[in-house]
């Protein structure tokens, strides 16, 4: 919110987007920890956390985005479908990030690849 708020000053756009991804990558290295039942090093989490935030922070900003310059053109009745149905997007597509994060570290951590690249 800081950093779509700060104006057209790209100092403090990205001053706060880099906090912002700080303060990612910081949450989502706890929550893959707390995912696993094994103890995993924190190093073999990090790739992981870093998809996470990076596509996080990329969702974040398409959706600021989008509720920028598409809502201000609706109606207050088509504006409201909007927003509901764009954040239930948003939502599980943040989740689908997530998702592909705990994937990655799966692979690069623990060495489970799919099934489908081992055969039968």
């Amino acid at each position: 919110g800081y950093a779509a708020s700060s104006g057209h000053n790209y100092l403090f756009r990205l001053l706060f987007t880099v906090l912002n991804l700080i303060i990612l990558f910081s949450s989502f290295v706890t929550i893959i920890k707390l995912a696993y039942a094994r103890k995993v090093r924190m190093r073999k989490l990090w790739i992981g956390a870093a998809v996470a935030a990076v596509g996080i922070l990329i969702a974040q900003s398409i959706g600021g985005y989008v509720l920028i310059h598409e809502m201000k053109n609706l109606t207050t009745l088509y504006s409201t479908f909007a927003v509901v149905l764009g954040l239930l997007f948003w939502l599980y597509i943040q989740m689908e990030i997530v998702v592909w994060a705990l994937e990655v570290d799966t692979v690069l951590a623990l060495k489970k690849w799919p099934r489908s690249f081992l055969g039968p």
